[in-house]
């Protein structure tokens, strides 16, 4: 008579042999928010809690010629009105997401998931927030690009260059456009996704 053997995936071992589980689970791949920090401004001292905050941004004096600040020695000059504040309106928006894990899948799961699910809630509200200002980006009309050699804010989208980049720049130096502080240092701030092809820019260009 033949032996009849003890497996592990007939008899006694059919039940006791099973999947082992690594119970460190780790997170997926992530992207990264990018968009968020370009939103940098903040609510500084509100009167009080509304359904939308107005800002208010002083304006200088729009007379900076010689001949308007130049006095003479007999005459009174004349004043000047301060300008009135610039204004802008922002609604503001109540944003979130609700899990609902009960007590039970918590006490039985094989791994801790409640710092996971506070995890997962916190990462889906920072790439929400990072979508919602892409968005306003995309849309937005305030744009440079290149138009047979020369800037133009009118042109469809181009290629990028080293000439497009080094235009660029000299457009925003020469319209007074504030730095922006980046890995310690103040400079212009620019997202660029993975071209097909890209000029390298030269050095004092990057």
């Amino acid at each position: 008579m033949a032996d009849t053997f003890t497996t592990t995936t007939s008899g006694l071992g059919s039940n006791l042999v099973t999947m082992a589980y690594d119970k460190l689970i780790e997170l997926n791949l992530r992207s990264t928010p990018q968009f968020r920090a370009i939103a940098d401004k903040k609510i500084g001292n509100p009167t009080h809690d509304g359904s939308s905050i107005r800002f208010q941004f002083y304006n200088d004096i729009a007379d900076t010629t010689i001949a308007g600040a130049t006095l003479a020695e007999t005459v009174d000059p004349d004043a000047v009105a301060i300008p009135a504040t610039t204004t802008l309106d922002v609604t503001q928006t109540e944003l979130g997401r609700v899990v609902l894990p009960t007590r039970k899948m918590s006490l039985m799961t094989l791994a801790d998931v409640d710092p996971w699910i506070a995890n997962a809630v916190s990462f889906n509200m920072a790439m929400t927030m990072d979508a919602g200002v892409a968005a306003i980006l995309d849309a937005g009309t305030n744009v440079i690009r290149e138009s047979a050699g020369a800037l133009s804010t009118t042109a469809a989208k181009s290629t990028i260059t080293t000439t497009y980049i080094q235009g660029t720049r000299r457009s925003l130096r020469s319209n007074k456009v504030t730095y922006r502080k980046c890995f310690n240092a103040w400079r212009n701030v620019c997202f660029i996704h993975p071209p097909r092809s890209l000029t390298r820019p030269s050095h004092r260009d990057r």
